[in-house]
């Protein structure tokens, strides 16, 4: 694996010996940003689970161009921690998408609930914010060097997401809600431990918290109520904490 990583739409018909020709974007951030030079070798990524490893010929902040040197397809075996957050005001969704995935997130479901302050006003919307968190994920991937296939959803919502649970959450995963509303809720390892799944799907609240409605959507849809302990976190802080305590059970049970 190299030093460098830059990101490309679709590598599916790349060849090797070929030429890659980067974004202007993507050219400014290694070639500039960088200070990537030529003969320097690239791993290059699409999100698919592809990358290609290149070598810079040409050493260009506007128009970086990449010979294609090998190339691997990922193999994914992970287990799948698949994260449905109601979405949060501002720029907090964008820090989330990137701790998930430095964190192992497998797929995102950004959900609008009923205290969700984010709307959208049509479909076009909405793809335009799954482009842009796009952008947060590519950043995240060359931070974490997790090339892995990762999947974001277009925003889903609350009750949409709930009456097709069986789409977004394989049957092999557990369900798990943070909940602020049960009395006796167990913690997220008490319940992995119990339930000893190969993959886990975990619904965080927006701030303001999921509706006494909601709560009883979820747990009837089977997603088991969840204490993350004596504090009350923010959303996302309640996101991070509960990826990583599902990361590392499943970094346990792999051992």
């Amino acid at each position: 694996m190299s030093g460098f990583r830059a990101y490309f739409e679709n590598l599916k018909d790349a060849k090797l010996g070929g030429v890659l020709f980067l974004s202007s974007d993507e050219s400014r951030h290694l070639c500039g940003a960088l200070r990537a030079q030529k003969s320097d070798k690239v791993d290059v990524f699409d999100l698919s689970g592809t990358v290609l490893e290149c070598e810079i010929s040409v050493s260009s902040p506007k128009k970086a161009e990449l010979k294609i040197l090998s190339r691997r397809d990922l193999k994914d075996g992970r287990p799948q921690i698949i994260l449905a957050q109601c979405m949060p005001k501002g720029k907090t969704f964008d820090d989330i998408i990137k701790s998930a995935i430095q964190l192992g997130a497998t797929a995102i479901i950004p959900v609008v609930s009923e205290r969700t302050i984010v709307r959208f006003s049509d479909g076009k919307d909405r793809l335009s914010k799954l482009e842009k968190w796009r952008a947060q994920i590519v950043e995240a991937v060359k931070q974490s060097a997790n090339m892995l296939a990762l999947k974001i959803f277009e925003p889903v919502d609350f009750g949409d997401f709930i009456k097709r649970a069986d789409f977004f959450v394989p049957r092999e995963c557990a369900r798990i809600v943070a909940s602020l509303d049960a009395e006796n809720p167990k913690p997220v390892l008490s319940i992995l431990d119990e339930k000893n799944p190969s993959g886990v799907c975990v619904l965080i609240g927006p701030e303001g918290d999921l509706s006494k409605e909601e709560y009883k959507a979820a747990y009837l849809a089977g997603f088991a109520p969840a204490t993350l302990g004596d504090s009350v976190m923010k959303s996302d802080v309640a996101a991070s904490f509960s990826i990583s305590v599902c990361s590392a059970f499943f970094q346990k049970k792999s051992q």
